[in-house]
């Protein structure tokens, strides 16, 4: 599978060193100023047919954003697409049993979190 583009670090104008440059200083600015928590990654393809553009959530336990893409990589839990994500509440996570480091797909999603894939984009 190939690795999508970094949207954080991806400029069309950056040569693939420079994009590594910045994606590797956004890293340590993250490892430098941490803030640990669970992080909810949303993936989604737009260019699949509708209807099967979600891809799936993932929460992961990390000290930002891109250690916790990073982490879903590393533990091949990363589906592809583009990914979006956002700092979340431990004790939301807990509350509702989700398990951490784990592809969940819309149906897991609906089980752990009623109502919830009406407020992410690109689930049909």
């Amino acid at each position: 599978m190939e690795k999508p583009k970094c949207v954080t670090c991806s400029d069309e104008h950056m040569s693939e060193e420079e994009r590594l440059k910045k994606h590797t200083e956004l890293l340590r600015k993250e490892r430098d100023n941490p803030r640990w928590g669970a992080y909810w990654l949303s993936f989604a393809d737009d260019e699949k047919p509708k209807g099967e553009q979600f891809l799936g959530v993932v929460v992961i336990k990390a000290p930002g954003f891109l250690h916790a893409v990073k982490r879903a990589w590393d533990l091949k839990i990363n589906p592809g697409g583009e990914v979006l994500g956002n700092y979340m509440d431990e004790a939301e996570i807990e509350k509702a049993e989700m398990p951490y480091d784990t592809l969940l797909s819309k149906a897991a999603l609906e089980y752990y979190m009623p109502g919830v894939t009406k407020e992410i984009p690109n689930v049909d």
